[in-house]
Formats: structure tokens, C-alpha cells, sequence
């Protein structure tokens, strides 16, 4: 029986929790993302519709990391969008090599 293929469209946070699940499941899965980096909304560009170089979260870190992967505890409650996108490229590290 041929193994079914997955495609994760977008390389923020969503696609790449996607990933990360169907691997886990040895799924044959590929991520595409039309930026040359992961960060979905948390990648700045100087373009329209991204982050502004300003850009805190409104949430706590408490609520925004993900349960397996938490933030540092030298990152503040409301990070900046530069540490948000960090943290995302450390768990696409983490868990997707």
C-alpha cells in the first residue's frame, strides 16, 4: 500500500505543531513556506502585513509556548517578536532537526 503524503503549508507556529505531530507519527510530511525562514506572523519584514520592529505579544509567554517546549525564564512575560520567533526556530530545532 502506497504511504500517503502531507504538505504543511506555513512555517509558523501552527504549521510547524503539524509537523512536528505527523512525524511523530512516521508520516511522510513536508513543510513549505513561501519565506526563506520559519516565523510565520513573528518574522519581520520590512514590508506591509508584518510585525513592527515594536511588536510585544499581548499574551504571557505562560500561555503562548508550547507545553513540551517551554520559554526561558530570562525572557520576559511579554516578549518581543524577535524572542517569539527565536523560540519557534528552537523548537523546529528541537524537534524537527
Amino acid at each position: 500500500m502506497e504511504k500517503k503524503k502531507f504538505a504543511v503549508i506555513g512555517g509558523g507556529w501552527s504549521g510547524i505543531y503539524g509537523l512536528k505531530y505527523l512525524l511523530e507519527e512516521q508520516l511522510d510530511a513536508r513543510l513549505y513556506e513561501r519565506e526563506p525562514n520559519l516565523g510565520g506572523v513573528w518574522l519581520y519584514k520590512d514590508a506591509p502585513g508584518s510585525v513592527y520592529q515594536s511588536t510585544h505579544v499581548t499574551s504571557s509567554k505562560t500561555f503562548l509556548h508550547p507545553s513540551d517546549f517551554p520559554m526561558a525564564k530570562e525572557i520576559p512575560h511579554f516578549p518581543k517578536h524577535d524572542q517569539v520567533l527565536a523560540h519557534l526556530n528552537s523548537y523546529a530545532d528541537q524537534y524537527m532537526g
